[in-house]
C-alpha cells in the first residue's frame, strides 16, 4: 500500500481515510460525521429492500435487537482468530464443561443459576461465549486437528495458497469516504490488504465449500468486493486488480475454497452497488424505508405449474367450461 494509515482517535470520522484500530462494533455504528452505510447494509437493500436494512439499522431508534446467532458468532471468532488479531481472548470465552453444583462438579446446565450468572458476567464484560464444540470446529477450520496433518486443503493451515502467504498483510483496515454523488458516507472493511499489492482478500465461512459460488450470488459478496474496490479508488488512489474470497467449511472435512472475481464481475458489482447507494440516499431524504414489490402485479405461475396445465391439456383432462355452463 502507498497510503499512510490513520489510527482511529475514538472520535467521529470527519475525513476520508484508511483507518486502523477501529473496533468492529464502532465501525457498524454512528461513526461518521453524517449517516453512513457499509457492505452489509447495502447488500440488505440491494438483495432485499430498504425495510430489510432499516429493521436493524443503527440509524433506526426503534430498531429490533439482533440476536447473536451461532453462525454469526462462529464467523466472527474465525475472523479474529485466523487473521492474527491479538484480542481473541478479550472478545471470546469458552463455556466450561462443568460447574460447581450442590453435589460437586456437574455437567454444564444452561438453566442452572450458576451457569446463568456466569454467562451474564461474560456478556457484561463484553465477551461472546463459545461452546467446546465450537472451539473444536474452529480448530478444524484452522487445520489444527491431529487427523488433518496428511489432508491437504483441510483447514487453512493445510491450504497451499495460505501456506504461501494468502492471509499475510494488513488486517481489518477500514476504508471510509463520502460518496460524491449522494453525500452519504460509505464504509468498507476488507479482511486483508496484502502488502505491496493492489489486491484485497476476504475470509468467509461456509456450510458447504462446493456451494461457495452460489453464496457469492445469494449474499451479494460481489457487491462487497466492489465496495472495497471503490474505497481503494477513492481513499487510496489505487485501482483494485484482484479480489479473492477464501472460503473455509464449518464442518468436516473443513475444505478450503478460494474464488477470485474478474474485472467484469467487479464492474457488475459496482452497478448494483450504485443502485443500492442511490436507494439508501433517497430513503434518508424521504425518511421512508419501503419493502420490495409495493405495486400490485399479475400472477406469474411457476414453471412446474405451467407444465402441469400443459400436460392436462395434452391429455384432454381439463373440462370445457362451456359444457359446465
Amino acid at each position: 500500500m502507498n497510503m499512510e494509515t490513520i489510527n482511529w482517535d475514538g472520535m467521529k470520522v470527519t475525513s476520508a481515510g484508511l483507518y486502523s484500530g477501529l473496533p468492529i462494533e464502532k465501525y457498524h455504528s454512528d461513526i461518521c460525521l453524517g449517516p453512513s452505510i457499509s457492505s452489509s447494509g447495502l447488500r440488505a437493500i440491494g438483495n432485499g429492500s430498504p425495510a430489510s436494512y432499516w429493521a436493524t439499522s443503527y440509524l433506526n431508534p426503534l430498531a429490533e435487537p439482533q440476536e447473536d446467532k451461532d453462525h454469526f458468532r462462529l464467523g466472527q471468532a474465525a475472523h479474529t482468530l485466523f487473521l492474527g488479531e491479538d484480542n481473541f481472548r478479550e472478545l471470546f470465552v469458552v463455556q466450561p464443561a462443568t460447574y460447581p453444583g450442590a453435589r460437586g462438579e456437574a455437567k454444564w446446565n444452561g438453566n442452572a443459576n450458576y451457569c446463568k450468572d456466569w454467562k451474564a458476567d461474560q456478556l457484561e464484560a463484553g465477551k461472546r461465549v463459545l461452546t467446546a464444540d465450537q472451539m473444536h470446529t474452529l480448530q478444524g477450520m484452522a487445520g489444527l486437528l491431529p487427523w488433518q496433518v496428511n489432508c491437504p486443503n483441510s483447514g487453512l493451515k493445510q491450504c497451499g495458497e495460505v501456506m504461501q502467504g494468502a492471509l499475510d498483510g494488513d488486517v481489518e483496515r477500514s476504508l471510509i469516504w463520502q460518496d460524491h454523488a449522494t453525500g452519504v458516507w460509505l464504509k468498507a472493511r476488507p479482511d486483508l490488504l496484502p502488502a505491496g499489492s493492489n489486491s484485497a482478500v476476504d475470509l468467509k465461512t461456509t456450510r458447504d465449500a462446493d456451494k461457495a459460488h452460489n453464496g457469492i450470488a445469494d449474499l451479494g459478496y460481489h457487491m462487497q468486493a466492489a465496495l472495497v474496490a471503490e474505497g481503494m479508488r477513492q481513499v487510496m488512489a489505487i485501482e483494485l486488480e484482484a479480489f479473492d474470497f477464501i472460503f473455509v467449511q464449518t464442518s468436516q472435512p473443513y475444505t478450503v475454497r478460494i474464488i477470485s472475481l474478474s474485472a467484469d464481475q467487479l464492474a457488475e458489482g459496482r452497478r448494483e452497488l450504485r443502485r443500492a447507494v442511490n436507494i439508501f440516499a433517497n430513503c434518508l431524504e424521504k425518511n421512508e424505508w419501503p419493502t420490495a414489490h409495493t405495486l400490485p402485479v399479475t400472477w406469474t405461475p411457476p414453471l412446474w405449474h405451467e407444465r402441469k396445465i400443459e400436460n392436462l391439456v395434452a391429455a384432454n383432462d381439463l373440462p370445457d367450461l362451456g359444457e359446465v355452463a
